[in-house]
């Protein structure tokens, strides 16, 4: 009996000192990808019915534009690619900076600081992509 009661508590111990996981399910957020400054940003938004729009800051004048699957997976392409390279294959920012642009692609998020002056090259490389688009 006493044995059970070891066995028992020990296993309850375990279950409730395991650490919380991240619940946040990426299918139902409705920010796809985002780049931002401290004055202007450029936000891919999805709906339900898979409509795909571009929300703009730029200014405090906000806008919203409709955008085609097709155009939508093209830039997303190109984002995708050079977030990336920007978060993975670069050198990383040091932990303490001050951010010049924030980038959000799917769950994941990236600073670029102001001495990073390769990473913002790209980040406006981006931007340019983008007033393309509108």
């Amino acid at each position: 009996m006493r044995k059970v009661a070891i066995i028992l508590f020990i296993s309850t111990s375990l279950a409730f000192a395991q650490e919380k996981i991240s619940n946040v399910d990426l299918r139902g957020l409705n920010k796809v990808l985002s780049i931002s400054d401290k004055e202007n940003k450029f936000e891919f938004t999805k709906s339900s019915i898979d409509q795909y729009f571009l929300n703009t800051t730029k200014d405090k004048k906000y806008t919203k534009t409709k955008l085609g699957n097709s155009d939508f997976k093209i830039f997303d392409e190109f984002f995708v690619k050079n977030f990336i390279d920007l978060k993975y294959m670069m050198k990383p920012a040091p932990k303490s900076c001050k951010v010049s642009y924030e980038l959000f692609m799917r769950g994941e998020q990236l600073r670029v600081c102001t001495k990073e002056l390769k990473k913002i090259k790209r980040v406006k490389l981006l931007i340019s992509k983008i007033n393309d688009i509108r």
